[in-house]
C-alpha cells in the first residue's frame, strides 16, 4: 500500500522538487485561490438571484395594493347598481355615481402602478381587458333608466381576479402557479 501511495505522488514530488520557492508558493496559492474564487462567484450569483426574486415580489406588492382597491370598488359598484336597478330605495343613483367615481379613482391608481412596475410583471394585456370592461360597464351603469349590470360586474370581477392571479404568478408571490387565488 505504501508503494502505491508513493508512486501516485511521485509526479507531484518531482514537480515540486524542480520548482523554486517562489514558484512553489505561487502554485500553492493557485490551488487554494481557484476553489475560493469559484465559491465566491457562485455565492454572488445566488445573491443576485435572490435580489431579483425579491424585486419581483416588491413589484407585485406595489401592483396588488391598487388592484385590491379596484376589486373592492367593483364589489361596491355591483351592490349599489343592484339596489338601484331593483328600486329598493327611492333614488340610489347618487350611490351608483359615487361607486363609479371610486372605481375610476382605483383604476387611476392601478394605471400609476402599471407605469411603475407593469413591465416587470407583464400585466399590460390583462390590465387592458380590465379597463375596457370597466369602461363598458361605466356606460351601462350610468344609463337611464337603470339596467341590470350584474353580468357585467361579474365579468369585471373575473377579469380582476385573472389579473390578480397573473400578477401573483409573475411576481413570485404565488410560489405554486397551479394554485391561483380565488376572488
Amino acid at each position: 500500500m505504501r508503494s502505491f501511495g508513493q508512486s501516485l505522488l511521485r509526479p507531484a514530488r518531482r514537480l515540486m522538487d524542480s520548482l523554486t520557492y517562489p514558484r512553489k508558493f505561487f502554485l500553492i496559492f493557485l490551488l487554494f485561490a481557484l476553489p475560493l474564487g469559484l465559491t465566491v462567484y457562485l455565492l454572488l450569483s445566488e445573491i443576485q438571484a435572490s435580489i431579483r426574486f425579491a424585486d419581483k415580489e416588491i413589484a407585485g406588492a406595489r401592483f396588488l395594493r391598487p388592484l385590491r382597491n379596484v376589486q373592492e370598488a367593483v364589489a361596491r359598484s355591483r351592490l349599489a347598481a343592484e339596489r338601484h336597478a331593483d328600486g329598493a330605495a327611492a333614488d340610489m343613483r347618487p350611490d351608483v355615481v359615487r361607486a363609479d367615481e371610486q372605481l375610476q379613482a382605483a383604476l387611476k391608481e392601478l394605471d400609476a402602478a402599471q407605469a411603475a412596475v407593469g413591465e416587470v410583471l407583464q400585466s399590460a394585456p390583462k390590465l387592458a381587458v380590465v379597463k375596457d370592461n370597466a369602461g363598458f360597464l361605466r356606460t351601462r351603469l350610468l344609463a337611464t333608466p337603470p339596467v341590470n349590470t350584474d353580468q357585467l360586474h361579474r365579468k369585471l370581477q373575473e377579469d380582476v381576479g385573472a389579473l390578480l392571479a397573473h400578477v401573483g404568478n409573475e411576481s413570485n408571490l404565488i410560489l405554486d402557479p397551479d394554485r391561483t387565488p380565488t376572488t
